[in-house]
């Protein structure tokens, strides 16, 4: 990782702990324009927590969003229930796994509850 890319990365985390709602907006944004027209942004790019509280993923060269655009892969987003032997459990799916032939780009929110 180059300082350039380490010291963007201090700076949106600090910008994300002073205006989380700003920031979040911001990311909202930024996803929709990369994402296909009618991709739901509100369930997968728009967690129950803060930017930060969680890991963020950057994305510099935006490979992520483009194998979602061409359908190559997909996204699930989630509560893990348990791990299984061909990939996770979730609360709401029925499973993900990575043993398909189309990638799974997986967000979730961990919680003990």
């Amino acid at each position: 990782m180059s300082w350039k890319n380490v010291q963007i990365a201090t700076v949106v985390y600090t910008v994300s702990r002073k205006y989380p709602a700003r920031v979040r907006g911001i990311l909202r944004k930024a996803a929709s324009k990369r994402l296909p027209d009618g991709f739901d942004v509100g369930t997968h790019f728009t967690p129950i927590y803060e930017p930060w509280d969680q890991r963020m993923c950057f994305v510099s060269d935006g490979d992520f969003f483009d194998s979602i655009r061409s359908g190559k892969a997909e996204v699930v987003t989630d509560h893990i229930a348990e791990f299984t032997k061909g990939g996770l459990g979730l609360r709401a799916c029925a499973s993900a796994t990575t043993a398909s032939s189309t990638p799974l780009l997986m967000m979730f929110s961990w919680s003990s509850s």
